[in-house]
């Protein structure tokens, strides 16, 4: 059964900042969208006697006034389904030493604070770890986005991949699958375009639609690249909280789109991105991140925050929005 999938990642590996980019689906349907490199801001410096006694040390002083601009947009709801309360299943892999750390990184972000943040106002409130699927086997050298689908549908028809449990349902149920270097993922995108791991996104959120299953799920191939001011590990987690957010908030992004903003090529907002442009990808460029119990998350779109000033949150001091 042909299946649709969305896809989200961190792009631009060859320009000068990452970008987590893309969002479409594996039926010669993808789409994706660009996100970010890291926002790194000069202290400034002219801290002399006579400034100090003024008051007035340049590298306390923010000398940064906003210009007058167009009010941000707001990130409206298309009716979709989301993910109330995510249930998480990490899949793994054969060999993966990194396992138990995405498996500690799927307990924390569940009730973290981060999600109380970013979740508000779409709905999104604390979820639970649903499973593991430390999945005994190599995956191939080269993988399709519809070959990833069709593995995660049958695992889970099988019972190899575990559901959640009662009361909840395999529509609250968000996989999250982590592949290794070794593993080179091609995704089909919109109007054909066919973009490669690594070298085009970090990471990508779908959806899966075979043998009677409709479920959400996303994916984070090991890239071996670090986003200034974070490890390799780090960028895995970065790009993964971005896909977990726009999963909960947007689950079935092709058939039937929750937050995200309207296709509309005479609007700035949505043509400085290739594809549908979901929470995630507002916050993106430069990547803003933030740390919480030892794990890294990207800063999120908050349509509150935006009607208040800066929008993306969890609020924090790297500089100015733009």
């Amino acid at each position: 059964m042909m299946s649709h999938s969305r896809r989200h990642s961190i792009t631009g590996l060859a320009a000068c900042a990452l970008a987590l980019s893309g969002c479409g689906n594996s039926a010669g349907t993808d789409a994706g969208t660009a996100d970010a490199g890291i926002d790194s801001r000069a202290t400034g410096a002219g801290t002399d006697r006579a400034s100090r006694e003024a008051g007035t040390d340049a590298a306390h002083r923010d000398v940064f006034t906003p210009a007058p601009h167009t009010a941000f947009p707001q990130v409206p709801n298309q009716g979709g389904p989301r993910l109330s309360h995510p249930q998480v299943v990490t899949v793994t892999f054969a060999g993966d030493s990194r396992a138990p750390t995405f498996e500690s990184f799927a307990r924390w972000i569940v009730g973290s604070k981060w999600l109380t943040a970013v979740g508000h106002d779409y709905g999104i409130s604390a979820g639970a770890v649903a499973g593991v699927a430390h999945r005994p086997e190599t995956p191939p050298g080269t993988l399709t986005s519809a070959a990833i689908e069709a593995y995660l549908a049958a695992g889970v028809a099988d019972g190899s991949i575990p559901r959640p449990a009662a009361p909840y349902t395999l529509a609250d149920a968000l996989y999250m699958a982590y592949y290794p270097s070794t593993t080179a993922i091609t995704t089909t995108f919109v109007d054909g375009i066919i973009k490669q791991s690594c070298t085009d996104y970090l990471a990508y959120h779908g959806e899966v639609h075979a043998s009677g299953l409709n479920f959400s799920y996303a994916v984070a191939p090991d890239c071996g690249v670090a986003v200034p001011g974070l490890t390799a590990l780090e960028t895995i987690e970065l790009a993964a909280s971005h896909e977990f957010i726009e999963a909960a908030t947007d689950a079935f992004p092709i058939i039937m789109p929750a937050y995200q903003l309207r296709a509309d090529p005479t609007s700035a907002w949505y043509s400085a991105f290739q594809f549908e442009v979901e929470v995630g990808d507002l916050c993106e460029v430069p990547t803003r991140f933030i740390r919480e119990a030892g794990f890294v998350a990207q800063r999120i779109w908050s349509n509150s925050a935006a009607l208040a000033g800066d929008p993306c949150v969890p609020v924090e001091s790297t500089g100015p929005y733009f």
